[in-house]
């Protein structure tokens, strides 16, 4: 599995990772790696029940040409969670159909950032969803935390306010 080339690297190392359907979901517990899909038919699976990448206190990593689907996070994040985290680098990424909900608060049905620096370069945030009356940040939430961007689409996420459905179509 991706998680565990991930285990089993070292500071600085890259994983490579073939394209194909990989239902799993990836927890990145060592700083200074780099995980490169070989083209966007590498893909990320979370099945409705875990996000795609979780990204929690590291540094310097960067994920590269993955489509992330179908990821979910109970309150936070349902494709990409990074929490207190700097020099993190997502590129050539698409997270589709990813839903943060279960929680009171719901925040970031595609990717929720707090208290991080990190960058995002051709990336398209498409379909995800906040998923409950307080949900924030159908696309992104970005909480205490510094973006940089590049090539970045929010298109068509969904936010539930007070039994509402809000939906936006963004493209940038």
């Amino acid at each position: 599995t991706i998680q565990s080339a991930i285990d089993f690297s070292s500071d600085g190392d890259t994983v490579l990772v073939s394209s194909g359907h990989y239902y799993e979901c990836i927890d990145i517990n060592l700083s200074n790696i780099n995980i490169i899909g070989e083209n966007l038919n590498t893909i990320i699976d979370g099945q409705g029940e875990c996000r795609g990448f979780s990204i929690g206190n590291k540094s310097n990593i960067s994920i590269e040409t993955f489509l992330i689907i179908n990821g979910f996070g109970s309150g936070a994040g349902g494709g990409v969670y990074i929490a207190g985290s700097n020099g993190i680098h997502l590129e050539n990424i698409e997270i589709n159909n990813c839903v943060a909900g279960s929680g009171l608060y719901d925040f970031g049905g595609g990717l929720y950032a707090d208290n991080s620096t990190y960058w995002l370069k051709d990336v398209t945030i498409d379909n995800n969803t906040a998923n409950t009356a307080n949900g924030l940040g159908g696309g992104i939430w970005n909480r205490n935390s510094n973006l940089n961007f590049e090539n970045l689409g929010l298109i068509y996420f969904k936010i539930k306010i007070d039994k509402i459905l809000l939906r936006k179509i963004i493209a940038i």
